[in-house]
């Protein structure tokens, strides 16, 4: 579950990180025009593309924020 929780959260931050450093996605567009991070995020035009991604960021936040109980694990870890 660790690795699983800390591949999800490099996920998270390496696009987090993108989406704040560029103004959106080249090359998506054939007229050649940028499609900004705003249409493809949640909300905006192309939104579903990326939906998961706040799905997946609201379980991380959750996962961290709650504190295992030991022994409930499958395999009683």
């Amino acid at each position: 579950m660790a690795k699983l929780r800390n591949a999800l959260a490099g996920l998270v931050e390496g696009i987090e990180k993108l989406v704040a450093n560029s103004g959106g996605v080249y090359g998506l567009r054939a007229n050649g025009d940028p499609a900004p991070w705003e249409e493809l995020l949640p909300g905006g035009k192309y939104g579903a593309w990326l939906g998961q991604f706040e799905e997946a960021k609201t379980v991380l936040t959750d996962s961290l924020t709650k504190t295992p109980v030991i022994g409930s694990g499958p395999n009683g870890d």
